[in-house]
């Protein structure tokens, strides 16, 4: 494991040398935050070898759908905090 302060992620490395986020760091932020900001730190480059075998398989289209959306809502709350200032 290792703290990767340019994603605020912690992180995990696999056998095959390739990052992931840890489990109990994206479930932490699944409660901390929500699912739509929880999304984007799910998103990393894998080969498949994290994938569950009884959990549904998410594809990448699906997690980048969720991190745009986050994103927009984020820019939305941004803009509504800047114009009451």
């Amino acid at each position: 494991m290792k703290w990767d302060s340019s994603r605020n992620l912690m992180v995990r490395f696999c056998e095959h040398g390739r990052w992931h986020p840890d489990t109990d760091d994206l479930a932490y932020k699944h409660r901390a935050h929500s699912a739509h900001v929880a999304s984007l730190f799910e998103m990393h480059s894998c080969d498949g070898c994290c994938q569950e075998q009884d959990a549904p398989d998410p594809t990448m289209l699906t997690k980048f759908f969720w991190a745009c959306t986050a994103l927009k809502e984020w820019i939305k709350s941004y803009l509504r905090r800047s114009r009451i200032k």
